[in-house]
């Protein structure tokens, strides 16, 4: 299902304007990126994900925050320590990346899984929804099976949806926290693990602080031209 420019920033429009919403913007696909160290435990995972033995091949799980307590959701959540976990909101942010770590080595070349749908969500420290990430564009990865914590795939949100993202930060204050809920697809092994990459925008300096280092600056020079000046006066006498 595809969804036009024009009808997203419809949707980002409404967003904004009706404040008792949830804003909504749509993760999507930035490319592969090659990492290591970052097996369970090693980052703050979010959310991990494995088939229960069904035989359909489907895994699909989420997590939220109750305002008190994480709540895991779903057939194919591992909940074991450090697997499955809301994490908190640092702050406002360039770029927010969901990394995705399949890890599919008993699938044929092909037919490695598809991440059927992903959802990124932030709750206030109250447990109440802030923000959702929308309609999301199913994937297909052939090359998934390099092991946990060895290689992610990344999705992005846009600037306009980051845009979106930190009006809904502004407004949640402190103990926001970012949640996850994923479905995957032609899975024959696992566990599939993501983890959030927040990066954090450069705090602006107060507007008054530039013009008090140029005027710390400007006193600093006229020290150093009235002591020049005494010098050369002794040097002539």
């Amino acid at each position: 299902m595809r969804i036009h420019l024009s009808k997203l920033s419809f949707l980002w429009a409404v967003s904004v304007l009706a404040v008792a919403q949830p804003a909504h913007a749509s993760l999507v696909y930035e490319g592969v990126i090659n990492l290591t160290g970052t097996g369970l435990g090693a980052v703050d995972t979010v959310l991990t994900i494995q088939e229960t033995g069904a035989g359909d091949g489907v895994e699909s799980g989420s997590v939220s925050w109750t305002g008190t307590a994480d709540a895991a959701t779903g057939p194919d959540v591992k909940t074991g320590a450090s697997q499955t976990q809301t994490i908190l909101a640092l702050g406002p942010v360039d770029a927010l990346r969901v990394i995705f770590n399949p890890n599919e080595p008993g699938n044929a070349a092909g037919q490695a899984i598809t991440l059927d749908n992903l959802v990124l969500s932030l709750f206030s420290g109250s447990g109440s929804v802030l923000f959702t990430s929308g309609i999301f564009t199913p994937i297909t990865f052939l090359d998934a099976g390099q092991g946990t914590g060895s290689a992610g795939f990344a999705f992005l949100l846009d600037s306009a949806q980051t845009t979106s993202l930190n009006v809904a930060l502004a407004g949640g204050g402190l103990g926001s926290r970012y949640g996850l809920s994923a479905q995957a697809s032609d899975a024959t092994g696992g566990p599939e693990t993501f983890f959030i990459a927040q990066d954090i925008s450069p705090v602006p300096l107060p507007a008054a602080l530039p013009l008090f280092a140029t005027g710390l600056g400007a006193l600093g020079l006229l020290s150093w031209w009235r002591k020049r000046k005494e010098k050369r006066r002794a040097v002539a006498s």
